[in-house]
């Protein structure tokens, strides 16, 4: 469902705008690097973060076409 719901998200962007995904599911790491690679998205940084005893990652994509 995250990347499901990432699309639906670069659906509204255009060529050159950046979107920040806030993902908890360890899944998505993976899934999300073969997206990006078919999709023509930029990954440009994906950092660890934790809040709360929350660990969770953020990403920072950029729509390429």
């Amino acid at each position: 469902m995250p990347i499901i719901k990432t699309r639906l998200a670069l659906n509204e962007l255009k060529k050159d705008d950046e979107l920040v995904i806030y993902a908890d599911d360890p899944a998505f790491t993976e899934d999300f690097q073969r997206f990006c690679y078919l999709a023509d998205i930029s990954l440009i940084s994906k950092q660890k973060h934790v809040e709360n005893g929350q660990e969770y990652e953020i990403y920072l994509v950029k729509l390429l076409k």
